[in-house]
């Protein structure tokens, strides 16, 4: 008999890397759009990625993160219109 679906997600996972999450729930990256003109964090991006965080998710994984503020980037989605 199989587990209920809850159980499996609530279930610790081993990464080959040797590193290991809390459970199997992710949430998908995004374009937050919550940078400043000068494409810094800002303290809502900061606010919202702790809630994230502390919302029990196993693994984040990272939007649109601008590392070289000398190579174009262009915003894509709906943080674009």
């Amino acid at each position: 008999m199989n587990a209920p679906a809850s159980d499996v997600l609530a279930a610790p996972l081993s990464l080959r890397s040797g590193g290991r999450l809390t459970n199997r729930l992710a949430k998908a990256s995004m374009e937050e759009a919550l940078g400043n003109a000068s494409c810094d964090p800002t303290r809502q991006l900061d606010t919202l990625y702790g809630r994230w965080a502390r919302g029990g998710a196993g693994l984040l994984l990272t939007g649109h993160v601008i590392v070289d503020r000398a190579v174009e980037h262009h915003v894509t989605g709906a943080s674009a219109m």
